[in-house]
């Protein structure tokens, strides 16, 4: 694949378990500078290197039953949003639907629709019309994220996430 191609080598999808992305905000204001905002485009680049890869997108819920069987989860991936950021809706829903990948979104849900107070810069949480907007866009798995929010962690440089190659 063109992902491996750029690795080097191909990337092994047996013999290391499962793995969860995790996402807060999709978006497009270039003002949000925050570890927590990534671009639609970027955020499609994970899709498309996580299926070039070889791995299989699932809901959360399937690896936490797979684990709870011991069964195998060589090759999972699971994609989660925290805080039902409006980005979900807009942006991330519709490149999910398109490769046909499921996602879970935890939802803070004492600040439904309100702009949230546990970190400055984001959107807006969805307001809970808005989560039954994800429907039609396929397997969207809310899940309760348990209040209060506490404030992210401030990060270092070395500490930041790295992006794939384009």
């Amino acid at each position: 694949s063109a992902a491996a191609a750029q690795l080097g080598r191909p990337l092994p999808t047996t013999g290391h378990g499962a793995a969860v992305l995790c996402y807060h905000a999709i978006g497009i204001d270039p003002a949000n500078r925050t570890d927590y905002f990534v671009s639609p485009s970027l955020f499609a680049s994970h899709l498309t290197w996580v299926r070039e890869l070889g791995f299989t997108i699932v809901p959360v819920a399937e690896i936490v039953d797979r684990l709870l069987q011991s069964r195998d989860l060589d090759g999972l991936v699971a994609i989660t949003f925290d805080d039902g950021l409006f980005g979900v809706k807009e942006y991330a829903a519709p490149l999910l639907k398109a490769v046909g990948a499921p996602a879970t979104l935890f939802v803070v849900t004492d600040v439904l629709g309100l702009d949230p107070p546990f970190w400055p810069g984001p959107q807006q949480t969805l307001a809970a019309g808005a989560l039954g907007d994800l429907i039609p866009y396929g397997p969207t798995h809310p899940a309760p994220h348990p209040p209060p929010h506490a404030p992210p962690p401030p990060t270092r440089p070395p500490d930041r996430r790295a992006h794939p190659p384009p």
